[in-house]
């Protein structure tokens, strides 16, 4: 036999092969026994359980899983009354019927003695109880009250046992000492007041003249400053008005003159007190 060269293949072995040689693949060999499930690249979700889950995995919403209802189960118990405390309806309402009575009163300074006495009555549980759906008239009398306390510095100069007898719950009949604030004719119509020597100072206030029933107003023996408020001429029924050994000032106003039923008037002892005495005084009697 001719001398060949050798073969790229290889020497024939004893048995063939169940298989034939294959040049070497990138890829494994092939293993004794082939898988149940042929190999595939990893998904990029995860591989299937033994068992199917009983709900299918879902995003997640993005909204939360609904709660129970949005409303409480109703309660066994009542809820509570509404509270009896002051209201901005209340504050509203009773400034418009002062301010009917006299426009120039003004709450706006929050330090004045009109608004002190507001805030007052506010906090007050005779005012919000007993007065807030009374008569007008027993709401304003008690303002107007409560305003001569603070012009006057009822706080700070009224003699202590006089001091301590003023705004209390209780009817504006029962505060003051002896005579301090006189009822004569009604048991709610302050128609008297008689602060002499109790130790006043600052200012009568113009709300003074809100008092329509007041038929007598003794202030005499104090420490009182400014000028006598012109809405004096508003107490057509007083008779009496001694403001005697203070220190007001100005001059003695016209509307003192309208005071037709007044029959006594002492001014004395006033050193700042100036000016000609009105003409209208000519017409008391």
């Amino acid at each position: 036999v001719p001398t060949q060269p050798n073969p790229t293949t290889s020497t024939p072995t004893s048995f063939p092969t169940f298989f034939p040689t294959q040049p070497n693949r990138t890829t494994s060999p092939p293993t004794a026994f082939p898988t149940f499930v042929p190999t595939q690249p990893s998904p990029t979700t995860s591989t299937p359980t033994a068992f199917p889950t009983f709900v299918p995995t879902q995003p997640n919403p993005t909204t939360s899983t609904p709660t129970s209802p949005l409303t409480s189960t109703p309660t066994s118990l009542p809820t509570p009354p509404p509270s009896r405390g002051p209201t901005i309806d209340t504050e509203t309402s009773w400034i418009q019927l002062i301010q009917s009575r006299m426009p120039s009163v003004s709450f706006e300074d929050s330090t004045s003695p009109q608004r002190q006495a507001l805030d007052w009555m506010l906090g007050d549980s005779y005012s919000l109880e007993e007065l807030k759906n009374d008569d007008d008239d027993r709401i304003v009398q008690r303002f107007a009250l409560v305003a001569l306390y603070y012009s006057t510095n009822g706080p700070t100069s009224w003699n202590l046992y006089n001091d301590a007898s003023w705004l209390l719950p209780s009817t504006e009949c029962s505060w003051g000492e002896s005579d301090d604030v006189q009822c004569r004719t009604n048991n709610n119509v302050v128609d008297g007041i008689i602060l002499y020597l109790d130790g006043l100072s600052g200012t009568i206030p113009g709300e003074i003249g809100l008092l329509s029933s007041l038929t007598y107003l003794d202030l005499q023996d104090n420490n009182l400053e400014g000028t006598i408020p012109s809405e004096i001429g508003l107490l057509n029924s007083l008779t009496w008005l001694a403001l005697t050994r203070n220190s007001l000032e100005g001059t003695i106003p016209t509307e003192i003159g309208l005071l037709s039923s007044l029959t006594l008037l002492s001014l004395r002892s006033n050193a700042n007190l100036s000016g000609r005495v009105p003409t209208e005084l000519a017409n008391l009697s």
